[in-house]
């Protein structure tokens, strides 16, 4: 797989899932299995949530075509350590049951993520 592949990934899944964080909440926190979908709270929190979804989904989608660089490699990093962090997040979610079992979904999504770019950090850099 190339770096290009695995940001255009990253782009389609963030923005989908962004566009149903900020759109429709209350369906995608519910299908997480939380309960009152109706709480102003929550969904303003999802919102959030889709917002940061969205920064990344259009970050990756546009590096996706840029030549290597410098600055490319420090998305590459930027990247890999908050998908650790969304990883970390979903895996304590989902063990301490807030989340149902799609909670494992997110974690495995999330850990595809951290190998893929500790893989084009570590092992396979792209250089300027």
């Amino acid at each position: 797989m190339k770096l290009k592949h695995l940001l255009v990934i990253n782009a389609i899944i963030a923005l989908a899932y962004a566009l149903g964080e900020l759109f429709v909440p209350a369906t995608v926190s519910s299908i997480y299995g939380f309960k009152d979908t109706a709480n102003p709270e929550l969904l303003l929190t999802s919102r959030y949530f889709g917002w940061g979804l969205l920064a990344v989904g259009l970050i990756c989608a546009l590096a996706a075509n840029t030549p290597a660089s410098d600055a490319k490699q420090a998305i590459v990093k930027a990247l890999f350590f908050a998908q650790i962090v969304g990883l970390i997040v979903s895996l304590m979610g989902t063990l301490s049951g807030v989340f149902s079992a799609m909670g494992w979904s997110a974690a495995i999504i999330y850990l595809f993520f951290v190998l893929g770019y500790g893989y084009f950090w570590f092992i396979k850099p792209e250089t300027a």
